[in-house]
């Protein structure tokens, strides 16, 4: 699978690998045909997990970096 990149930040590159673009899919595409009225609070809890993931293995890198582990 791929990974995609999204830039850096604080010299650490960011990326998003493509499993998780076809988890936020599938969950999108099964709640839009099974329970459409959810799906805008659907897709703010999946923002939500993102950017929580996110800022958890940034700061697994923020504590690597800090410990001098590259």
């Amino acid at each position: 699978m791929r990974n995609f990149s999204l830039g850096k930040l604080f010299g650490i590159r960011l990326e998003l690998h493509s499993t998780f673009i076809l988890l936020i899919a599938a969950i999108t595409g099964f709640l839009a045909i099974f329970d459409f009225p959810s799906l805008v609070p659907t897709l703010v809890l999946l923002f939500f997990l993102f950017v929580s993931v996110f800022i958890h293995e940034l700061f697994h890198s923020i504590v690597a970096i800090s410990k001098g582990i590259k």
